[in-house]
């Protein structure tokens, strides 16, 4: 039986701005430094996976131009399975990425649509879904795996056969954890069983899909204070997804993913832009 898990969603191309101050509406900041990185909830989730020691086939699109063929370069490397990295035409898309001093974040998305993720990928033991838009075929697949999670994405999406939702309460702000549970029913499903909601430093909210919704309050860990968390929620999924193909309910995945989500955060690798992908003077 393969032990391989399907991860599907974005590698971005992030270009993070380090402000001065905490980003405030109306104010007039100056920032400190700016970089490139690789980012993106298919990725950042994908490496955490295999620094847990899970085989990994990403399903996702890098551009055909200098980044894009570094960017492939770079994947491969890492060990990722790439029967579904496709190549789309035109030059790779820049995220913005406002960091303000407090650790909070702002991300500016380019314009523009992007393709729809499509695959036909080979059998897996479990996948990670971080995508809006997904091909028939893609989705066709997913209805033959196992145990499936998907992001909870704000904004229409198209529909995917899923057994668990997970979303941050920040991207939902004034939503009810029962409306959103309802938000997950419709994006995910009658297999859907599970929706988890996470609340930064605060407590993990935990909802079952069956008549009764019985809810569960997880407590978040060590609290850890880093001035970047880009990403933890990206590797609180993968840590999530980890537990629970080893045989962990929901409430222990959730408390061990909090965990390593915590020792993440502390020690967390650097992802540099390959060399060959690096901006031009003044990009």
């Amino acid at each position: 039986m393969t032990r391989e898990i399907l991860v599907i969603g974005s590698v971005n191309h992030d270009r993070v701005w380090q402000l001065a101050a905490p980003l405030v509406p109306g104010a007039r900041l100056d920032w400190c430094s700016r970089r490139m990185t690789l980012g993106g909830g298919g990725l950042n989730t994908g490496m955490r996976l295999l620094s847990l020691g899970r085989p990994v086939a990403l399903v996702t699109q890098v551009a055909e131009d200098r980044r894009g063929t570094a960017t492939r370069a770079f994947l491969a490397r890492a060990g990722f399975g790439m029967d579904g990295v496709a190549t789309v035409p035109g030059p790779a898309r820049i995220t913005e990425i406002l960091l303000g001093a407090d650790g909070e974040r702002t991300i500016l998305f380019p314009p523009g649509a992007r393709p729809p993720l499509e695959a036909r990928p080979g059998p897996a033991c479990a996948a990670y879904v971080n995508a809006r838009r997904l091909g028939p075929g893609l989705r066709a697949a997913l209805g033959r795996v196992a145990l499936v999670m998907t992001q909870l994405p704000p904004g229409a999406a198209d529909a995917r056969p899923a057994d668990i939702a997970i979303t941050s309460r920040a991207d939902f702000p004034g939503s009810a954890p029962r409306d959103l549970l309802a938000q997950a029913r419709r994006l995910c499903g009658p297999r859907l069983r599970l929706l988890v909601l996470t609340d930064g430093a605060r407590p993990v909210t935990l909802l079952g899909s069956g008549p009764e919704a019985e809810e569960v309050s997880v407590p978040p860990g060590p609290r850890v204070r880093v001035a970047n968390a880009t990403g933890a929620g990206d590797s609180f999924a993968a840590a999530f997804l980890h537990a629970t193909l080893d045989g962990a309910a929901p409430a222990g995945a959730a408390a061990e993913a909090c965990r390593l989500t915590a020792l993440w955060l502390e020690d967390r690798p650097p992802l540099a832009l390959p060399a060959d992908a690096a901006p031009r003077p003044g990009a």
